[in-house]
């Protein structure tokens, strides 16, 4: 049986904000996360961690425009 994290663990142990693993679960991120309902809490297997890169923050999507310029993702400023 799959241990189950919550997205407030995940994020304490990826010192994340609980909102930034929200935004994990829903772009698919963190394989094998799901909702039993819309709107019911993320649930997300302990494994899923194993495959994150060392630097979660590459995985953030860039902010606007000029920071998607500076990482070549995008149009240059």
């Amino acid at each position: 049986m799959s241990t189950y994290l919550t997205t407030r663990e995940v994020a304490e142990q990826l010192k994340l904000k609980p909102a930034t693993v929200s935004d994990y679960c829903k772009r698919k991120v963190l394989p094998g996360a799901f909702r039993a309902r819309p709107g019911s809490p993320w649930r997300i297997p302990a494994e899923a961690l194993k495959s994150l890169e060392p630097d979660p923050e590459v995985l953030l999507p860039p902010r606007n425009a000029r920071s998607a310029s500076q990482y070549g993702r995008g149009r240059a400023a």
